[in-house]
């Protein structure tokens, strides 16, 4: 009992005198792990978001207030503290109204980093893998006993979370860099997937995102450690004057892993080389990724379609995480034709990454692009799905476009067959055109990731 009132009370101390806290943007998958962190610590927490999700509904199931408005966004009376996503500009008038109001306003990384003072941090970075990474790795403290606190990218199927409140000073969280978000937190151990070129939106090139990881590597003490290759070009150029010790993941072996994937192989090292830094046994970790049941929208395998084609969806929205993700397929389905659907995330990523985007696509053996997801962008009208789908079928490969997402439904039933796996891609909403299929009785749930 003294551990938890010991974790209530350095809530109280990290946000003094604060009760009532506010999350605007609370649908996030970071934001609402955030607020599940601080209801668990008895906050008062209400939210708001322009739609609701499945996350928002877990959150209303467990208690926590949430206002949906597409419009406009109110702040509760007697709120002492508005959190809110990093989606919002500084203009935004729910922003405008607490600065009237005078009240106190932290983006979540802010108030993420500020927690993380108080605990051993093991913070998870990199361009891809992040997620997966992170999961493994709680996934392998809760199994050894050090019950550490979660907060993760996506739902964790072990878990049916994004958050874990644990009781030891251990926080394991996954670390973003957009707009050099992960430097507000304050990391003991620091893991480093990788580092490519992405969020060209905020960042100038690959040197500006370098430059980043450089900052984030210099927080962490001499008396701590970064676990990563720094045999890859693009990760050791940010190692100069380290102060911590560098544990290259490379070195160990990856067991056998449900997930296909030799991206999934190099999480898994990342995971055992973070956990013998942590006082585990490799073998240990091993025999628990060994049993790892993946991340939600991670190679999520929905279930099987009337003529029996598996239906799978993924997160993956970078060139490299699409070829990886393909390959994955290849490699656990040898003898079966892919079939992709992909939604590009970002108009300006979409250019910046249009080339890529069309290489990487080129495993499939056919694919559909879905409208681009615009999120933060107004389009300009100089990049479409269309686009992208000619540039695909140049290259050799069967393309098509659809201008509305309710098209693909129809496109993976006409394409469903006994040879083939079919894969929805991106970042966006692709994901509710499973969510659909799954609740019309199209695909045949699976209970778990394995099909």
């Amino acid at each position: 009992m003294y551990i938890i009132y010991a974790i209530v009370y350095r809530m109280k101390r990290d946000f003094p005198g604060v009760l009532r806290v506010h999350f605007a943007g609370i649908g996030g998958i970071g934001m609402s792990a955030l607020a599940r962190m601080l209801y668990s610590c008895g906050k008062e927490i209400t939210g708001s978001d322009r739609e609701t999700s499945n996350l928002i509904e877990s959150l209303v199931s467990e208690g926590i207030s949430v206002k949906i408005s597409p419009e406009k966004q109110e702040i509760p009376e007697g709120t002492e503290l508005l959190i809110h996503t990093i989606a919002l500009s500084e203009t935004d008038p729910v922003l405008l109204l607490a600065k009237e109001l005078n009240i106190p306003v932290m983006s979540y990384p802010e108030a993420l980093g500020q927690l993380s003072s108080d605990y051993t941090t093991v913070a998870v970075s990199g361009t891809h893998g992040k997620t997966t990474t992170t999961a493994m790795i709680s996934d392998s403290l809760i199994q050894a006993g050090l019950d550490p606190t979660v907060i993760v990218g996506s739902v964790m199927n072990s878990l049916k979370s994004n958050f874990r409140l644990g009781k030891s000073k251990f926080l394991i969280v996954e670390a973003c860099e957009y707009k050099r978000s992960f430097l507000h937190l304050n990391p003991d151990i620091l893991i480093i997937t990788n580092i490519e070129e992405d969020h060209l939106d905020y960042y100038k090139d690959l040197s500006d995102i370098q430059k980043a990881f450089s900052e984030l590597v210099q927080k962490i003490p001499d008396t701590g450690y970064v676990v990563c290759n720094p045999n890859l070009k693009n990760v050791s150029a940010v190692l100069s004057d380290i102060k911590a010790q560098i544990v290259d993941y490379s070195k160990y072996k990856s067991p056998d892993l449900p997930l296909p994937g030799e991206h999934n192989k190099e999480n898994a090292k990342t995971a055992i080389a973070t956990s013998e830094v942590l006082g585990l046994v490799s073998i240990e970790t091993s025999k628990t990724l060994e049993k790892f049941q993946g991340t939600w929208r991670r190679f999520q395998i929905r279930g099987s379609l009337k003529k029996g084609s598996v239906l799978i969806d993924d997160y993956a929205h970078h060139p490299q995480a699409i070829s990886e993700t393909l390959k994955g397929i290849k490699e656990k389905y040898p003898t079966k034709k892919i079939r992709a659907v992909f939604q590009p995330h970002l108009f300006s990523r979409t250019i910046d990454f249009f080339q890529e985007f069309a290489e990487a696509l080129q495993t499939a053996d056919s694919v559909l692009i879905a409208p681009i997801y615009a999120a933060r962008e107004v389009s300009d009208g100089s990049i479409s799905s269309m686009n992208l789908a000619k540039e695909i079928n140049r290259m050799g490969t069967e393309a098509f476009s659809v201008e509305r997402l309710s098209d693909v439904k129809s496109w993976i039933v006409e394409k469903d067959s006994t040879d083939s796996i079919i894969i929805s891609m991106g970042a966006g909403d692709i994901s509710s055109v499973s969510d659909e299929l799954v609740s019309e009785g199209v695909v045949v749930l699976y209970s778990n990731t394995e099909s």
